[in-house]
């Protein structure tokens, strides 16, 4: 993905919005945040970010066959546990128009049903990978996940930066 200057941005990794002030070789972008700091991100760190807001009624409808699968590959110590990618570029080809809380309201959105279809199929542990970043997600992603009778959340070191992924372990009473 190409960004042109002047066009605003959201931090995939951080809170916040900036705008890009330069292109830079190689892919990358220098960045001015909302408080005026400048910093260099590649294009992976970053994603456009759009201003209309949408109604309820006019967030794209989950596709339900995508939501027991994730499109990346399970990190070695979990092979074989369903996991699911809360990264929005994961579950959207496109935020357009979406503010942060509503991307934010979809990604959770996309949490129960996984966590649901989970739970029907009796999978004693799932792995949701929400990120790094301030943890607004996480944070979203762990209130959610202790309103659930029975599951115990665990930290799993799945990216080189930090803590962005909850194993959960599902109990069942019989």
């Amino acid at each position: 993905m190409s960004f042109s200057l002047g066009e605003k941005v959201l931090f995939l990794h951080e809170t916040g919005t900036g705008k890009v002030i330069e292109v830079l070789p190689g892919g990358f972008y220098m960045i001015e945040d909302e408080d005026g700091f400048k910093k260099k991100y590649n294009a992976g760190e970053i994603c456009k970010m759009h201003t209309k807001k949408l109604s309820k009624d006019e967030l794209p409808e989950l596709p339900i066959e995508s939501l027991s699968k994730s499109s990346r590959k399970p990190s070695n110590s979990n092979i074989g546990i369903p996991e699911i990618d809360l990264h929005i570029e994961q579950l959207l080809d496109s935020t357009l128009n979406m503010s942060n809380h509503e991307i934010v309201q979809y990604q959770m959105k996309v949490l129960r049903h996984f966590m649901e279809d989970a739970m029907q199929k009796k999978y004693r542990k799932v792995l949701v990978i929400h990120g790094v970043g301030q943890g607004v997600l996480r944070r979203e992603v762990h209130l959610y996940l202790r309103g659930i009778n029975g599951a115990i959340c665990h930290n799993e070191h799945y990216t080189p930066n930090g803590f962005g992924a909850t194993l959960v372990e599902l109990k069942y009473t019989y």
